[in-house]
């Protein structure tokens, strides 16, 4: 059983955004990677309840979420990065976490996650191959 843990912007979403973009990469992940890794559990790194008080008080209640987030990320045997991780600051050291630990790490592409961008560009593309 391969442990994988979602790495995925959270801050400013709601609860079911968070759980439809988890959903994404999990269903990005069974279809593109179910050979390789037949047998999956996900690691579920959703965290609802609240920070501590004492992080709350000093601003760094995100730092306290990471927190958490990194003790689950050293469970797994494998991270997917979703598309949005690039942009939120907790992803940005979960990569580096996995690079300095040799924790092995799969990135979502956006040209696959989104088919109508994909289709844009494959038609961009062949009509330069006409011209």
């Amino acid at each position: 059983m391969t442990k994988v843990f979602i790495a995925q912007k959270m801050t400013g979403l709601t609860e079911k955004e968070v759980m439809k973009n988890r959903k994404i990469c999990e269903d990005y992940f069974k279809e593109h990677l179910s050979e390789e890794y037949p047998e999956v559990e996900f690691i579920d790194n959703y965290t609802p309840e609240a920070a501590p008080k004492e992080a709350v008080k000093t601003t760094h209640e995100r730092l306290w979420y990471l927190g958490h987030s990194l003790q689950l990320l050293s469970t797994a045997d494998l991270v997917i990065f979703a598309v949005d991780a690039p942009n939120a600051k907790g992803c940005v050291v979960e990569r580096m976490i996995c690079e300095m630990y040799n924790i092995p790490y799969i990135e979502m592409e956006f040209r696959m996650f989104n088919p109508m961008i994909r289709t844009a560009c494959w038609n961009l593309a062949h009509q330069f191959e006409e011209e």
